[in-house]
């Protein structure tokens, strides 16, 4: 049972209990101290009475308000999900046939246009991907109970990282990878890759940036420290509220979704999430994940 209806409920019970034990109380002194007073008692059943309908009918017309609500937008999410799942798949579609005619195509001009497409898609994909993340919590930011479950495995960043370049072909993605050894993170794949997703669309959009660095290094035993830096405008702001849904830093900033989608993935998956200040020129956006994973030897 949701919480709301439940503490709801639990209010008109006691009410009803305290009214009812108002009644047999009032009654019983009038039984045994003033018995000759019929008509008090017959008052007070009579308001005790339609106070304890009264409070049953209030109880029954939240309940069905509440139950109504929530049917609809059950029905309402249940469309806004199905409505986000197809368009991300017809978008999915978009993407593969520019990349088939990137790759086969040889016209500079061409493969400039295919690749803004191509960056457009991505950025749609991303914001589907968000909707469809937002659509699985209830109104306190937890996941539902029909939400997406994460499933951990390995999966090396590099394999990730080659994937961000097909998908971003506008941004110098890079990676230092130390000694050309790849790393390995224990983690769910479709979570990373809508993390690191959300992060490249982030510097573009908000950070104008068209290059995105990534640097690794060990933490803890079985832990991962991945930095993401761009080479943005940087944010002007309060760096600790970021990540938080739904704020506004400045009139022409986003709705924070996709930062928020970020540091909920990467807790969910047994991570943590820093935001850093910029540099001394006020520029670079810098992200620091810690992971479960290792460096390869």
């Amino acid at each position: 049972m949701n919480w709301r209806l439940f503490i709801a409920t639990l209010l008109h019970v006691t009410i009803f209990i305290l009214v009812l034990w108002w009644m047999i109380f009032a009654v019983s002194l009038i039984d045994r101290y003033e018995p000759h007073m019929i008509q008090h008692r017959n008052m007070l059943l009579w308001e005790g009475g339609t106070l304890l309908l009264l409070v049953g009918l209030t109880a029954a017309l939240t309940i069905y308000l509440f139950l109504r609500d929530e049917w609809q937008m059950r029905r309402l999410r249940e469309f806004v999900a199905g409505f986000t799942h197809d368009l991300k798949t017809a978008l999915a579609r978009v993407r593969l046939q520019t990349e088939s005619l990137r790759a086969d195509n040889r016209d500079p001009a061409l493969n400039e246009m295919f690749n803004r497409l191509t960056t457009d898609t991505s950025r749609l994909e991303t914001q589907v991907q968000n909707s469809l993340f937002v659509g699985a919590l209830d109104g306190g930011g937890r996941s539902r109970q029909n939400a997406k479950e994460l499933h951990v495995e390995s999966h090396s960043l590099r394999s990730l990282v080659d994937l961000l370049k097909d998908s971003w072909p506008q941004v110098n993605v890079a990676c230092d990878f130390k000694g050309g050894r790849d790393v390995v993170m224990n983690v769910d794949g479709q979570a990373m890759e809508s993390v690191l997703n959300n992060l490249v669309h982030n510097s573009i959009v908000h950070g104008r940036a068209d290059r995105i660095q990534f640097e690794v290094s060990p933490r803890a035993t079985d832990r991962i420290c991945l930095r993401i830096g761009d080479n943005g405008r940087g944010f002007q702001g309060e760096t600790k509220r970021l990540g938080q849904m739904f704020f506004r830093h400045n009139p022409s900033s986003g709705s924070g979704l996709g930062l928020f989608t970020v540091k909920s993935y990467v807790e969910r998956m047994n991570g943590a999430v820093r935001f850093t200040p910029p540099d001394d020129r006020g520029r670079g956006f810098v992200v620091e994940l810690e992971l479960p994973g290792a460096i390869q030897t």
